[in-house]
């Protein structure tokens, strides 16, 4: 390992400094057991510079002593292409607690046998879920665990072992699967975060909402080049915005196919595909280059609007045939989701409609991104009949299927958040809404699961039966369409 050791002037003249400085990254190659990546690993490593691992879970404590010992290097967890089931085989992977605010970890899938290249969309990282997963996936210990950059990138995380799907219809048992979602990075300290090059498929609630503290007014938070499928209540948009706040939020080229709202009926707290938070999350939130389609919720769920929401920027994306949970038809409908002006009901915002807002709103097309992806019929509590989404072809129809309470009022997360700092927690419910009669409390919506006593069974079909992908993923086939959302050759080589 190379070190360098600068000059200190004292009074009896140069002494070296005792903490070294690091001057290459420590390379941690993992792979799986018996196999040729873990051969090549071996070979490569020399305990110094280069370490070999056969589990994801010893290389997360490589990393911890490396970034203890150096504090200011950049770490990288190299993981070849295969399978992974965590220790024990529970399909969760902790890692320990660090406070190393100047240095850099990087945990980066996708590596061929010799880890000369990188290619997560082709030679996947497949992280496996137990049947009963009872935690997130990867979990960042800590209560005051800092890095100064952390890179998470390449990785494959299908969740449906964990879910439970209704034998008849093989709709998704929510209030039976995972209560946990795919990453917690509890309230890591960083000047950077960036989830890039990942597939993440099938959660059942939610994939993330990084609550990170801002450690600098620069600090962001940077998601990129994401395959987001079939997942229910995907992406949350908030940060620990007590302390300094996010200088920008950036969700670019990442792909937003096939994802669900909280429960299947037009009242639920939490239609939207990506859900944006209060006007403390971030300077900036940008939305950029991304792909939306066949999200029944709709793609982006303002929570509040332009003047009591933060900076919005919605710019250069593809939406189509979103919003099938509202019986949308036009491919363009739900671009954008929330209840304005008091409205007791859900609008829904075309892109050219959410330019009347005072965000920054253009470029955004609407067509046909030719995406080979399985689209059913939907049909959401109220629905008289199934919707297809906008340019789906039709498949077989479910039958019943039940409706989970609705039990986001009170964001678990935030509710952890406002503990820490003596505050009692109400329901998180944008400060635009009103109160007003219950518009769904007619006799022509009885039994339908609405309102405070949404449950029981249901006429539903169609709303997040598994998503199987085999070798291929989803990437548009027009043409025209391919500068949008999730693209190979956008990874990061490292």
């Amino acid at each position: 390992m190379k070190q360098f050791f600068g000059p200190l002037l004292v009074a009896g003249g140069l002494l070296s400094v005792v903490t070294p400085a690091y001057a290459e990254d420590i390379n941690i190659l993992v792979g799986p057991k018996k196999s040729a990546a873990y051969d090549a690993a071996k070979a490569k490593a020399d305990n110094q510079n280069i370490f070999a691992a056969k589990s994801i879970g010893k290389a997360f404590s490589i990393a911890v002593k490396q970034l203890a010992a150096c504090k200011t290097c950049t770490v990288n967890i190299k993981i070849a292409a295969g399978e992974f089931k965590g220790k024990a085989k529970t399909g969760h992977w902790m890692f320990p607690d660090t406070q190393t605010p100047q240095a850099t970890l990087r945990i980066l899938g996708g590596y061929g046998d010799d880890f000369t290249t990188r290619s997560p969309f082709t030679t996947p990282t497949r992280l496996l879920t137990a049947d009963t997963r009872a935690r997130a996936v990867i979990q960042f210990e800590g209560k005051k665990h800092a890095l100064k950059q952390l890179y998470l990138s390449g990785l494959t995380f299908d969740v449906a072992p964990g879910n439970v799907y209704d034998p008849k219809n093989n709709n998704l048992r929510k209030d039976s699967s995972s209560s946990s979602s795919v990453l917690a990075f509890g309230y890591l300290t960083t000047d950077k975060l960036v989830i890039a090059d990942n597939t993440f498929l099938n959660a059942a609630n939610g994939v993330a909402q990084p609550l990170v503290r801002a450690m600098t007014e620069k600090s962001e938070v940077i998601i990129r080049n994401n395959f987001v499928l079939n997942n229910i209540m995907a992406w949350k948009v908030s940060s620990a915005s007590y302390r300094n706040q996010l200088n920008r939020y950036v969700i670019r080229n990442n792909s937003f196919i096939l994802n669900w709202p909280y429960n299947p009926d037009p009242t639920t707290s939490n239609p939207g595909t990506l859900e944006i938070g209060n006007k403390y999350t971030a300077n900036q939130i940008e939305i950029t280059k991304n792909l939306f389609a066949y999200n029944a919720g709709g793609a982006i769920h303002a929570q509040w609007d332009d003047f009591k929401g933060p900076p919005l920027a919605i710019t250069d994306n593809l939406f189509w045939g979103n919003g099938s949970l509202f019986a949308a038809t036009d491919p363009d409908a739900a671009a954008v989701v929330g209840k304005f002006n008091g409205s007791p009901k859900y609008v829904l915002l075309t892109s050219d409609d959410a330019e009347d807002f005072d965000w920054d709103v253009e470029n955004n097309v609407s067509f046909d991104p030719g995406l080979h992806v399985q689209v059913k019929p939907f049909q959401a509590a109220g629905n008289k009949v199934a919707v297809m989404a906008a340019g789906a072809a039709p498949n077989e129809p479910a039958a019943k299927a039940p409706v989970a309470p609705d039990e986001a009022a009170v964001d678990p997360a935030m509710a952890e958040l406002a503990a820490m700092l003596g505050e009692d927690m109400v329901a998180d419910t944008p400060s635009t809404e009103v109160a007003t009669e219950d518009p769904y409390a007619s006799d022509e919506y009885a039994g339908l699961g609405f309102g405070d006593d949404a449950g029981g069974d249901v006429d539903i079909q169609g709303f997040a039966t598994r998503l199987y992908v085999e070798g291929q993923l989803p990437f548009p086939t027009k043409a025209q369409a391919v500068g949008y959302g999730a693209n190979a050759n956008l990874v990061e080589a490292f």
